[in-house]
């Protein structure tokens, strides 16, 4: 129904009209699916003059593709993108940004120019992903009505609570991991990530929870509060983060977050669109590619393209031909079902086992580099799994949990819930669900936004 308060199409000036149509225009399936096409050729210019030149050694190989191919590519993009939310109103929608623009659109792109018999080789799987991939977009697009008129957002005591515990870890990190600590160069990440032990451990715990839970949190709710003092602290979380294991997302997390708050609060009617953060991408990637022989290029090039977009996107091509050819692991990696699975005979002895990420990345780098080459959830715990199978699988239980975490959010602010959305989405796209559920707080903001509801629990 239309505001008597608010002048009529018909009634307001024509840049206002121009302006209005241009909006409605970009807020569809269409312009999603367009600007996705368009995501992907820039994707593709990458390949050919920053990936492959490049980064060839990782496995970006470039066979010019076939016209099969780019039919494929054209039709399994436009499929995918189709089903895709046109609006970030949901945490589900953004969760599924960053798989669509991680995942699913440079993995299509990147996987059918990497052999000359692309199409034969992947074609089942990239349409299964497909599938999968459009289920969750419609589950998200059709999830119950989005957190609005609601400003339920922690409160003082909450956040001192939050504050204690953040200088608390914040201390016995420093003090456990003082002799390491430095602000790495880009050329130096590795080195330092190998300082820190890698296995799995209770400081590996705490570090994660401090990086993808405590300091996002903090700078959500000082946004929502208007609290520069708690932005910052949560900022320098995770810059403190970054001097121990130098994990790129922990410098890019408050800068996500802070940019989708303005970008909401500021230009929401835009901003929520899911066709500008396509767009933007697009437009850095073609950038890069114009500039990739400068210093700014490069970094572009080895933060944003590379080991951002392009490698998870190539996890899936890596986990599916490995795990084909040594067993697939029937989720017996994952600890609590690893007591009634036993893991695949080709990797049961493996040192490395269960980390499918350091299996991949010894097989295809070789051991002495150690690295552990982390995979989003279609790959590590669909592909590896079970193949085809295992993708499905996945893809439902994607589903399913897209819709628990829609429903869990009602009645808290809509604002702050996309903003939390953010680490998750971000972990998603380079991790398996059950891992961010455990070790990211995923399983405890679940919790918490269901037991705290305003009108119900006690709000602190």
């Amino acid at each position: 129904m239309l505001n008597p308060a608010q002048p009529t199409v018909a009634h307001r000036s024509p840049t206002a009209r121009a302006g209005q149509v241009l909006l409605e225009t970009l807020d569809s399936s269409t312009a999603v699916v367009i600007c996705s096409l368009i995501f992907a050729w820039t994707i593709h210019q990458a390949h050919i003059t920053i990936l492959n030149p490049y980064w060839d050694y990782v496995g970006f190989t470039y066979i010019a593709p076939t016209l099969p191919a780019v039919g494929l590519i054209i039709l399994l993009i436009t499929i995918g993108s189709m089903a895709m939310p046109v609006r970030l109103e949901r945490p589900s929608s953004v969760i599924l940004l960053f798989l669509h623009v991680t995942v699913f659109v440079p993995g299509v792109t990147i996987a059918l120019c990497l052999r000359i018999d692309s199409v034969q080789a992947f074609a089942p799987m990239l349409i299964v992903l497909t599938l999968v991939h459009a289920l969750t977009g419609l589950v998200s697009r059709n999830g119950p009505a989005p957190p609005d008129g609601e400003h339920f957002v922690p409160g003082p005591q909450i956040t001192l609570l939050l504050i204690g515990v953040w200088a608390l870890v914040s201390l016995v990190l420093v003090y456990v991991y003082r002799d390491i600590m430095q602000f790495a160069s880009l050329d130096d990440v590795y080195v330092q990530r190998f300082a820190v032990d890698r296995g799995i451990s209770i400081m590996g715990y705490v570090r994660s929870y401090y990086a993808n839970l405590i300091c996002p949190a903090l700078i959500a709710i000082g946004l929502l509060r208007k609290n520069v003092l708690v932005v910052a602290i949560g900022t320098l979380g995770c810059v403190l983060s970054y001097t121990i294991d130098a994990q790129k997302t922990a410098l890019a997390m408050p800068v996500l977050i802070i940019g989708m708050y303005y970008a909401l609060v500021y230009a929401g009617n835009v901003a929520k669109l899911v066709v500008v953060p396509i767009s933007f991408l697009a437009f850095v990637t073609l950038v890069a590619v114009l500039i990739r022989s400068t210093e700014i290029g490069f970094f572009i090039q080895s933060v944003f393209i590379t080991r951002g977009i392009a490698i998870p996107s190539l996890t899936l091509v890596q986990y599916q031909e490995l795990f084909a050819t040594y067993g697939y692991t029937w989720w017996s990696n994952i600890t609590g079902l690893s007591l009634i699975i036993p893991p695949p005979p080709g990797f049961a002895t493996d040192p490395a086992w269960p980390v499918l990420g350091q299996i991949v990345g010894d097989h295809y780098y070789g051991a002495s580099i150690n690295l552990n080459a982390n995979a989003n959830p279609y790959s590590g715990e669909g592909l590896a799994a079970g193949g085809l199978i295992g993708l499905t699988v996945i893809g439902i239980v994607m589903a399913i949990f897209l819709r628990i975490y829609d429903l869990c959010v009602a009645g808290w602010d809509r604002l702050f819930v996309l903003l939390i959305a953010v680490p998750i989405g971000f972990a998603l796209s380079n991790a398996h669900l059950s891992t961010v559920l455990v070790s990211f707080g995923l399983g405890a903001w679940l919790l918490i936004f269901s037991l705290y509801k305003p009108g119900g629990a006690k709000r602190i």
